[in-house]
């Protein structure tokens, strides 16, 4: 795109490509094709892109190059500047320089934005990996562990999600098939009845040697799974599925051990 040299091998159109990578031209399809939902889901998957690395910072270093190769105060961060900084430049960056800035706010408030939906999808797929409907506790525990990771640790939103995922992923609610009712085979031999979820783990750990699956979880979840016929028909509907191979890599792989060989 302009300002920029679209001469085949040229260095600058080559940076441009390794760098910078993505430019979005999608005025006729947004205006004419897409509906309102559409296009807000376009906007959103192009602010999802572009905050993924360093898009803007990497656009700002190749207009300094192309206009001030040889700028002697250097490259700033964009993050650095401001509408002040911005009406010192020369003329001919000046423009893109402050039509580049705009964007990146544009898409840091937008990113912003979506903070807690962003927590709400960890919340589901701590749900997901430990196999139950969390608890009002569970949910409070983990926003708080979120909270204190951004404002006594000083992290990013980014790096307080990644520390929430390690969280969620080291609890002995994922690594282990915890049963609610569970006790201690030393304390009680008394038998109780499985809860759906339960049941629907232990269907699914053995039958294909990992989660259960929404379908699963959801009968699982009201309880429907506990009737013979739900239990059957989930039964016949995982066994024809590929995670099957797994229970026979698995069972004949420890019980004749050819794991060993």
């Amino acid at each position: 795109p302009r300002p920029f040299t679209s001469q085949y091998n040229h260095p600058e159109r080559n940076a441009f490509h390794y760098q910078v990578k993505y430019h979005r031209q999608d005025d006729y399809l947004v205006r004419y094709l897409l509906g309102p939902k559409e296009r807000e889901q376009l906007d959103q998957a192009w602010d999802d892109l572009l905050s993924a690395f360093d898009y803007h910072q990497a656009n700002l270093n190749l207009l300094y190059e192309h206009f001030q190769p040889l700028a002697e105060e250097g490259i700033p961060r964009i993050e650095e500047l401001d509408a002040q900084s911005i009406d010192l430049l020369e003329d001919d960056l000046r423009g893109w320089v402050r039509a580049l800035h705009a964007h990146w706010r544009e898409v840091g408030e937008a990113h912003r934005l979506a903070y807690p939906g962003h927590l709400d999808q960890c919340l589901e797929m701590a749900r997901l990996a430990w196999r139950h409907d969390l608890t009002e506790g569970d949910r409070q525990q983990l926003l708080e562990f979120y909270r204190t990771r951004r404002e006594m640790d000083q992290l990013s939103h980014r790096e307080a999600l990644q520390s929430l995922l390690v969280r969620i992923l080291v609890s002995p609610k994922f690594l282990y098939r915890l049963e609610p009712h569970q006790k201690s085979p030393l304390e009680s031999r008394e038998v109780i009845a499985l809860t759906g979820e339960s049941l629907a783990t232990r269907l699914s750990f053995m039958l294909w040697g990992s989660m259960p699956d929404l379908a699963l979880l959801n009968d699982g979840r009201n309880q429907s799974i506990v009737e013979s016929e739900h239990l059957l028909s989930h039964f016949n509907r995982m066994r024809i599925h590929p995670r099957m191979r797994r229970f026979a890599s698995e069972f004949f792989g420890q019980w004749f051990g050819f794991y060993r060989f």
